[in-house]
């Protein structure tokens, strides 16, 4: 992918991996994939987790090379680079919704990143919410079996 981009373009990239370190969305991710991984009503949220930690990332490269439409085309360049040819070439960028985070830096830079962080926040509360729930009752249920 890297031989893919131009020296412009490849910035873009490095900015925006480099984002994903410094705020460490890792972090982000795990507690979104766990909270997912624990209550099934969450699972719908996980693409829209993911896609919130990506548009934050491409923001930040934005801001660092100065030039949203850079960050455009080089995140589509680095996407089709990435996806190799043939078939799977749409399956890929589809996966990585590509054409939604282009989209976006398109458009107006957003004013705050926070949507992220709050969706985070939201299920990890919602998931221990419904973990101390099932617990209360298991223990209920615990209570009637040996009294």
């Amino acid at each position: 992918m890297l031989r893919a981009l131009p020296a412009d373009e490849r910035a873009v990239l490095l900015a925006h991996e480099h984002s994903h370190l410094a705020h460490r969305h890792h972090h982000y991710n795990a507690l979104g994939e766990m909270a997912c991984a624990l209550n099934p009503v969450l699972r719908g949220l996980r693409e829209e987790h993911g896609f919130a930690l990506e548009r934050w990332a491409d923001e930040d490269a934005a801001h660092t090379v100065a030039s949203r439409p850079l960050a455009a085309r080089s995140l589509a360049r680095a996407a089709l680079a990435g996806t190799g040819r043939g078939p799977a070439t749409a399956l890929a960028y589809l996966r990585h919704q590509a054409t939604a985070r282009l989209r976006a830096l398109q458009g107006a830079r957003p004013e705050s990143r926070r949507s992220a962080v709050l969706l985070a926040a939201l299920m990890v509360t919602v998931t221990a919410l419904a973990l101390a729930d099932a617990t209360s009752a298991l223990g209920r249920f615990l209570e009637v079996l040996h009294p």
